[in-house]
């Protein structure tokens, strides 16, 4: 009983960790920590005695490197500007947050990266459900968003019929890659020797985040129509996506596409001409990346090598009037900034290449590292509190670990830690 008390409270924690979301003025990361500690604090009154490895550290490292990073650009520069010095330390949090959230799940689960997997994508169901329902139901949304804090801006963007963040403070582009990569999880997660059940389960699955890509953000869409027409050309030892479960759940998706738009088209008629802007009319994909529009957002600090340091994001600091992640780090830490952050994330991939994990986890985290960096072109994608960070660090974690032992008495307790 205690087992399965502990494991409800650590998915709460998995929840509130992974969910970019505030509760009243409080970011709920905060809430997680507690119930981590909470529960390591029991584990260690009860005699359990737990092991790290080398590993294990390189992920909070790599944060306080970035701590590193953004104190020396920032004092090159008068301004010495804080934010994204606050941004860094915050991905030191995150980063112990996320090893011990994967830790804990190794304790409590014997196939725990299974387990967190799962986790991961029953909440971005949830998620995916209130999204649903906050276009759907005004009311829902009206009692939905007076617990949990929310951006004025999505207010305006349901009111309107457009689009949904769902339990995400913030949601747009992030949160479509958000929804986009837990698709791509959950079909390399399927097996053929599954029951009709958990495949139905599976579909359904699918079928909520797929249609959540589309009331959040377009840039998903094309990320993960890119990733699985990409999937249909290469082995399976390449992709990890079973090509007849990719035909199956796109035919059936885009039935359902036709059944709701043929049967609601009038009521969702904004959010269908929002959605599908780019597919019904490629000359404004083509005017969005001219001169007059995209082009217009690279824009270039005064000095090219080491960057102004600014982040832009400061109330007494002028905005960087630019959308795209690059640009940002560039106008922050200039060309060598720019380089240094690519070669971190180089380092970071080179340690998952290099461990013991199976291959499909390794490649699970591949496809969220290039997320991360595709979504750079779009919007500032660094290591802080939006979602696609906290993602990108459980898959680090569940895929730079081998299978060590992380409990002396884990063997003992097998029986109580069945999946």
């Amino acid at each position: 009983m205690i087992y399965q008390l502990i494991r409800l409270f650590l998915f709460l924690a998995t929840l509130l960790f992974l969910i970019p979301m505030s509760l009243f003025g409080v970011s709920t990361y905060y809430f997680s920590g507690l119930i981590i500690f909470f529960i390591c604090f029991y584990g260690g009154i009860t005699g359990k005695s737990f092991v790290f490895t080398k590993e294990d550290l390189y992920l909070p490292l790599f944060c306080m490197s970035y701590v590193v990073f953004s104190v020396f650009y920032a004092s090159l520069n008068t301004t010495f500007e804080t934010t994204l010095i606050k941004v860094s330390l915050l991905s030191v949090v995150l980063s112990f947050l996320s090893f011990f959230l994967v830790f804990l799940h190794k304790v409590y689960y014997i196939d725990y990266k299974k387990a967190i997997l799962k986790t991961i994508v029953y909440i971005g169901c949830i998620n995916g459900l209130i999204m649903i329902v906050t276009l759907l139901m005004p009311s829902f949304s009206d009692a939905l968003y007076f617990i949990v804090d929310t951006d004025p801006k999505n207010l305006v963007h349901i009111e309107s019929g457009r689009r949904s963040s769902g339990l995400f403070y913030f949601g747009g582009s992030i949160l479509s890659i958000f929804n986009s990569l837990l698709v791509i999880i959950l079909m390399m997660m399927y097996r053929e020797g599954d029951s009709n059940i958990r495949k139905i389960l599976n579909l359904s699955a699918i079928g909520i985040l797929a249609l959540c890509i589309f009331i959040s953000g377009r840039l998903g869409v094309f990320f993960m129509l890119s990733v699985l027409m990409i999937s249909l050309f290469l082995p399976y030892k390449f992709s990890y996506i079973n090509k007849k479960l990719l035909i199956l759940s796109s035919a059936l998706f885009l039935l359902f596409l036709i059944v709701v738009i043929s049967t609601y088209g009038d009521n969702i008629s904004v959010l269908i001409n929002w959605a599908f802007e780019f597919f019904q009319d490629t000359d404004k994909l083509i005017n969005f990346f001219s001169d007059s529009n995209y082009s217009r957002m690279f824009i270039f600090p005064k000095d090219i090598l080491f960057g102004d340091g600014v982040y832009g994001r400061h109330s007494n600091i002028a905005s960087v009037d630019s959308d795209l992640g690059f640009i940002q780090i560039i106008y922050y830490s200039g060309l060598s900034g720019l380089i240094l952050f690519f070669l971190a994330l180089v380092l970071l991939y080179l340690s998952v290449v290099m461990s013991g994990s199976k291959r499909i986890y390794k490649f699970m985290f591949y496809i969220c590292l290039l997320a991360f960096i595709i979504g750079n072109l779009k919007d500032i994608y660094l290591f802080t509190s939006q979602g696609v960070t906290q993602l990108l660090m459980l898959l680090y974690c569940v895929a730079i670990k081998s299978d060590h032992k992380l409990m002396v008495n884990y063997e003992k307790n097998r029986d109580q830690c069945k999946f």
